[in-house]
């Protein structure tokens, strides 16, 4: 395979096996130890380094289970990979299912991921949970 593909490869395992299956302890398999995490959602600050990955993970896992991320399409170019998903899940306290479409933006290093960027429609995830944000409410 080119490295492309490798990337591609990367970047489907890493969403699955630690945003699917919630295996933290492959993070050191699939992070850079100075992975940082560039998506700011729900007032969460910036995931540094795996440990933070970790905890941002954890606190999804608390807050919504069944969890599910479907890779719909990989774009890569050079270190930098794109992932088209679909995520759904269930929120614990209300029981409602959630669902949004996500774009991943990942750059690796050394066969890892360094950085992350997830983007996401919030306001629809929150209008299904009951809860439009202000700037929706007409």
């Amino acid at each position: 395979m080119d490295q492309r593909e490798d990337n591609k490869t990367i970047a489907r395992r890493y969403i699955d096996e630690v945003w699917n299956r919630g295996q933290l302890d492959r993070l050191e398999e699939w992070v850079t130890p100075d992975y940082r995490g560039l998506t700011r959602a729900a007032g969460q600050t910036a995931a540094d380094g795996r440990d933070g990955l970790r905890r941002w993970v954890a606190g999804l896992f608390a807050t919504f289970s069944d969890v599910r991320k479907e890779v719909r399409s990989l774009v890569a170019e050079g270190d930098d990979v794109v992932a088209e998903v679909a995520f759904s899940a269930t929120h614990g306290a209300s029981g409602k299912t959630v669902r949004a479409d996500q774009i991943y933006l990942l750059r690796l290093r050394d066969g890892k991921i360094a950085s992350e960027s997830v983007f996401f429609d919030a306001g629809g995830v929150l209008k299904e949970l009951g809860t439009p944000p202000a700037c929706a409410i007409r």
